[in-house]
């Protein structure tokens, strides 16, 4: 997201060499998706034309980490009550609010204990096996 004022015409953001199409929201905000590149920090500037950027937003930094993958879930069986608590060893785990497990179709928050390491509580669930991910997103 870029927070700004008197947002009214289409605009671009670039990521590092890279540049997408602003999507204006309202007035003071306008949305541009980070294009998928490797892992590495970019810089992020802003422009009304596709090759005019603006210097001013040369401190702004956007930081790409690969996908997360689980590698080993320990303990591996909880109880229906939930409550649970299973730690995930991995990689590309990274401490962002959004950082989450999510159990079959139910998400629950996660425990950031290092870029190999997370930690979550089950949920109450049936007693059946349920398929495991990590998400940092959304």
């Amino acid at each position: 997201d870029v927070f700004g004022a008197d947002m009214h015409v289409s605009q671009y953001c670039r990521f590092g060499d890279l540049t997408t199409t602003g999507h204006i929201v309202s007035s003071g905000l306008m949305k541009c998706e980070s294009p998928s590149i490797d892992k590495g920090t970019v810089a992020v500037d802003v422009s009304l034309t596709s090759s005019n950027f603006f210097e001013a937003f040369s401190s702004v930094q956007h930081i790409y980490i690969g996908a997360p993958s689980i590698s080993r879930v320990s303990p591996a069986v909880g109880t229906g009550e939930g409550g649970t608590l299973v730690t995930l060893t991995g990689q590309n785990f990274a401490p962002t609010s959004l950082l989450r497990c999510r159990f079959g179709a139910i998400e629950v928050s996660a425990i950031y204990q290092n870029e190999n390491t997370l930690e979550c509580a089950t949920p109450a669930s049936s007693l059946a096996a349920k398929p495991l991910s990590v998400s940092m997103n959304h």
